[in-house]
């Protein structure tokens, strides 16, 4: 993304870093500790929407925008 110059690299950028600490506030749980179902529950919801939002929308864009740009470029 930042070697073609992605415009909305940031945002994208801080997406994935939100999606890494989630992960991590789970790992922090020892093996064998249970994770509380309020975090999990809260997991749940944010990894149900990074599947739609992110990943039908925001990762679609970025596709979308550099097809586009690999096209400009052969023609």
């Amino acid at each position: 993304m930042v070697i073609f110059g992605y415009p909305l690299y940031k945002d994208h950028r801080s997406q994935h870093d939100l999606f890494f600490k989630k992960l991590e506030k789970l790992a922090e749980f020892k093996d064998n500790e249970q994770i509380p179902a309020r975090e999990v529950q809260e997991f749940s919801r944010f990894l149900n929407g990074w599947f739609k939002d992110h990943i039908c929308d925001v990762d679609k864009r970025y596709a979308e925008w550099i097809q586009e740009r690999i096209l400009n470029s052969v023609n």
